[in-house]
């Protein structure tokens, strides 16, 4: 799990939540007002001394609890998922996050989807190509272009 205090008044929102847990850790209470925590320079100053003393309180309750309560106090909190998981995660699938396209040399593989969505101009996914996959195609086309391009008209200024 990872959590985010970037305020001080989010460090007040997330000791309230520390001591409403009621975790059995000495000073676990009082992260508020022990001058050890006053401001986030005294916590980075002693950032092992605290996140020894996160970890044995996190670790007495399961994710969920800390992720609902954490939440709900406006700590920015997440964890991270397994890609199996993110495939099925509802947000993931409503808002089109991941497309699963066909490639000429891997099969199908999952890539990103748009961050937008456009009703006329949808967008269009499709596999990478290899390495000189398309070269002839390309040089024919060319060639063809060359081949009838006309002869550029001088222009002659006034």
């Amino acid at each position: 799990m990872g959590l985010s205090v970037t305020s001080e008044d989010e460090w007040r929102r997330f000791a309230a939540v520390m001591r409403e847990s009621e975790a059995e850790v000495e000073g676990i209470d009082d992260l508020a007002t022990d001058p050890r925590w006053s401001t986030n320079r005294d916590r980075v100053a002693r950032r092992t001394e605290l996140a020894t003393m996160l970890q044995a309180g996190f670790l007495q309750r399961p994710r969920h609890y800390w992720m609902l309560r954490l939440s709900a106090a406006g700590v920015p909190c997440g964890y991270p998922i397994s890609f199996e998981t993110l495939q099925h995660h509802a947000q993931a699938i409503e808002n089109h996050y991941l497309r699963e396209v066909e490639t000429s040399g891997w099969g199908k593989v999952w890539t990103g989807g748009a961050p937008w969505q456009f009703s006329r101009t949808p967008a269009r996914w499709f596999g990478a190509c290899l390495p000189g996959e398309h070269t002839g195609e390309i040089l024919d086309e060319l060639a063809a272009q060359r081949a009838t391009a006309d002869e550029p008209t001088p222009v002659i200024g006034d």
